[in-house]
């Protein structure tokens, strides 16, 4: 494939989103109020669609009547780049709150719209983990998961696909390489540390399972008090915890949690997996993004076995239904989730 070709097949959602527009879903695609040739339309209007179009996204505006038209064509106009630019731009993964710093300094040109204090702690979280992971390595996860029934060799294969890291079990020492690499302003920007407060909750939580460049989830390696959460989300999850499997199988697995997504990928699961942090965590949004990358594939729905869990298994059914994907529920029968049936000795 070549260069050209890659950024053709890019997921243009993921583009835009991540320069700061906004997208609304609609009828397997999204519609926006932002065209990169004719501007901003009112915050209600969608005048520009994005569709799936021969396993590649493609973009129409109807306002000024803007022909289909790739996710390279989006680039070139939005920033006023040229196309090999646009190339270069798509595939170095750069669409990140950094760099919508960047476009919104560059002289005349498109600046992203308006976003709420919500957008701006997303963003702000987005930056301080890009500044913290990078420094991270493994060892007190390797340790935690081994007591989980999960081997230090897939941990080390998950910290290599860059799925989980972990800072200090001393929330000192992690407090203190939090403020080294991220400061207490970001932190603070970031919703990491609450108004009043003086710790970050997730120093105390030294697990860390990235939710892509945008959320995270922070697991605690202790049992928790009464009325703590032993696991938090914080950030945006715009796209979930994902381990890419044998590329020949169309099979996905949703699981509970990273956790339980390492749990079935041990028990022998080949195909590829998601974790949610949380079983109301799903996104319809997903649905048409995987069908993109994976045409023809089965959703296994395998979250845990409470209510919750049944819960939201049926909504996630209800969505492949909508969208036209074969799934199934695949639940661990006779234990509460897959780490449990894990350490039982069940296989897959």
């Amino acid at each position: 494939m070549t260069p050209f070709e890659k950024a053709r097949a890019a997921h243009l959602p993921e583009i835009i989103r991540g320069l700061g527009y906004k997208l609304t879903p609609q009828s397997g695609g999204y519609g926006s109020a932002f065209c990169p040739k004719c501007g901003q339309g009112s915050e209600t209007s969608n005048k520009v669609s994005l569709f799936s179009s021969a396993g590649a996204w493609r973009w129409k505006c109807f306002s000024c009547g803007c022909p289909a038209s790739s996710s390279i064509d989006w680039v070139v106009a939005a920033l006023e780049v040229t196309a090999k630019e646009a190339v270069a731009f798509i595939n170095n993964g750069e669409a990140s709150p950094a760099l919508k710093d960047r476009v919104a300094s560059m002289p005349d040109a498109v600046a992203p719209m308006s976003v709420g204090d919500k957008d701006t702690q997303y963003e702000a979280f987005a930056e301080l983990l890009a500044k913290v992971i990078p420094g991270l390595g493994c060892e007190v996860a390797v340790e935690y998961l081994e007591g989980r029934g999960i081997p230090e060799s897939l941990t080390r294969e998950a910290h290599k696909r860059k799925l989980v890291y972990s800072t200090s079990n001393d929330p000192n020492e992690a407090m203190q390489y939090l403020v080294a690499k991220a400061g207490e302003s970001l932190m603070r920007n970031a919703g990491c540390i609450k108004p009043g407060s003086n710790w970050p909750c997730i120093a105390f939580r030294p697990i860390l399972f990235p939710q892509w460049k945008t959320g995270c989830e922070f697991r605690m390696t202790k049992n928790p008090r009464k009325g703590e959460s032993k696991s938090i989300r914080q950030g945006r999850l715009h796209t979930p915890w994902f381990w890419t499997g044998e590329v020949a199988r169309r099979i996905i697995l949703v699981a509970e949690g990273a956790v339980d997504g390492l749990s079935v990928i041990r028990m022998g699961w080949k195909g590829h997996v998601i974790a949610l942090p949380g079983a109301a965590a799903w996104s319809d949004d997903w649905f048409p993004r995987l069908s993109v990358k994976y045409p023809g594939f089965e959703l296994f729905v395998a979250l845990d076995n409470d209510d919750a869990g049944t819960g939201n298994t049926r909504k996630i059914l209800d969505g492949c239904e909508r969208h036209g994907i074969r799934a199934r529920q695949f639940s661990p029968d006779g234990f509460k989730d897959w780490n449990d049936a894990l350490r039982a000795g069940v296989s897959l």
